[in-house]
């Protein structure tokens, strides 16, 4: 959330904030919302705490925010929220892997990011304090026209946000 916000702050753009919710020991694809009323209601009070944090966050950094609750699939819910509030990037975070596990994304980034028209950016934790986003950016090349637009990408962001470009070729 805090690159999100940091993101947003240095583009002065609103921020929309999703929260998706599947019932605990449901398929994570399902699509329809918690049977139990009560589950249901306890589930969507935590949530609303949860954006409303998130939402505060945001305000202390002068960053306008939206937030969004949905039941259902949370890739597909991410999806369709992107869609609807026309966001241009998806901010996802991502835990740390381990073992063989480290070579791939989790489920939800690599469903995201596999699915969706817009740019898709996967935050992983900084091991230590830093400067949220850094100084440079690392993008790599190579000669099909997906890569010319990702240092198109790269450089426009890097423009906006006072980074440096290193470029793989």
């Amino acid at each position: 959330l805090t690159y999100a916000i940091n993101i947003a702050e240095r583009l002065g753009i609103d921020l929309h904030i999703l929260t998706g919710l599947v019932m605990p020991g449901s398929h994570s694809h399902a699509e329809q919302g918690p049977s139990s009323g009560q589950a249901q209601a306890d589930m969507e009070k935590a949530a609303r705490e949860l954006l409303n944090e998130a939402a505060d966050q945001a305000r202390q950094a002068r960053v306008s925010a939206v937030t969004h609750m949905a039941w259902g699939a949370i890739p597909t819910t991410i999806l369709q929220t992107a869609s609807a509030a026309g966001c241009d990037l998806i901010v996802l975070g991502t835990r740390r892997r381990t073992g063989t596990e480290r070579q791939e994304l989790g489920h939800i980034a690599r469903a995201v990011a596999a699915n969706a028209p817009q740019s898709v950016l996967v935050v992983k934790r900084p091991l230590a304090r830093r400067a949220l986003l850094g100084r440079r950016i690392l993008v790599a090349a190579g000669h099909s026209s997906w890569s010319k637009y990702a240092v198109e990408h790269a450089i426009g962001l890097a423009q906006v946000l006072g980074l440096e470009v290193c470029v793989l070729h």
